[in-house]
């Protein structure tokens, strides 16, 4: 969410925004999307600990920024050849 300093500003802007573009308030094309495309890699498996959680592969920020492919509740890498063909097969499934 907005900071609330900022958060009155913002609507005025999107509100005139709006009126430029001639899209009015609540119309589906005003409403907000997000921009980035995402995966989540569904129920991956710590082989160390055995938590499961889903892995988004586009905004998990420590996957995409950190780049740490490990567990977050022990730390123990996942099973890269096990991340590997999951993806490949969710590949070759749309392909």
């Amino acid at each position: 969410s907005l900071d609330n300093t900022v958060e009155g500003p913002v609507a005025l802007l999107r509100k005139n925004a709006l009126k430029l573009l001639r899209v009015p308030e609540y119309a589906p094309q005003a409403a907000f999307r997000e921009p980035c495309v995402t995966f989540v890699l569904r129920d991956a498996i710590c082989s160390y600990c055995s938590d499961c959680r889903d892995l988004d592969l586009c905004r998990d920020e420590r996957l995409v920024e950190e780049g740490r492919w490990d567990c977050a509740s022990c730390g123990h890498p996942y099973d890269a050849q096990w991340i590997e063909g999951t993806l490949v097969a969710h590949v070759n499934e749309r392909g």
